[in-house]
């Protein structure tokens, strides 16, 4: 029932809060909600993270998710007089390129808040633990 509420939530800020970014307002209002879809998934999973504990998940997506995060939300940055509505149709259209930075980051404090909780130990196994996990290596 909460994915559905979220999954609704979702459709209908994305027919009020949307971008110009290819003139269409379908694709726009689609893309946008996707975003705010994306938003709730990362909500969901930090729930689940945050009750179960670092056993939850295999954390060591987290950190490169947190980078990624911060990427994208540099780029909307950088974008985001491209992205100024020229035609609003309402106020809430107005904000649409901040509140595209904003869920980004939003992205990336959840995957930080989850590498906190999870990561404990970064140890990359080596390139000869990879050639030969059971055995010594020799050459």
């Amino acid at each position: 029932m909460r994915a559905l509420k979220m999954l609704v939530g979702s459709l209908a800020f994305g027919q009020l809060c949307y971008g110009e970014l290819d003139g269409t307002p379908t694709p726009d209002k689609a893309f946008a909600s996707s975003v705010y879809m994306e938003l709730c998934g990362w909500v969901c999973m930090y729930r689940f993270v945050s009750g179960r504990g670092r056993d939850a998940v295999n954390s060591m997506f987290l950190p490169p998710t947190f980078v990624q995060g911060m990427c994208r939300a540099y780029f909307w940055y950088m974008a985001a007089p491209e992205t100024a509505i020229r035609q609003p149709v309402h106020w809430v259209q107005v904000q649409f390129p901040w509140v595209l930075i904003t869920a980004h980051v939003l992205f990336s404090v959840l995957a930080l808040g989850m590498s906190v909780l999870c990561v404990r130990e970064f140890n990359p196994a080596l390139p000869h633990n990879l050639l030969s996990p059971g055995g010594s290596f020799t050459i």
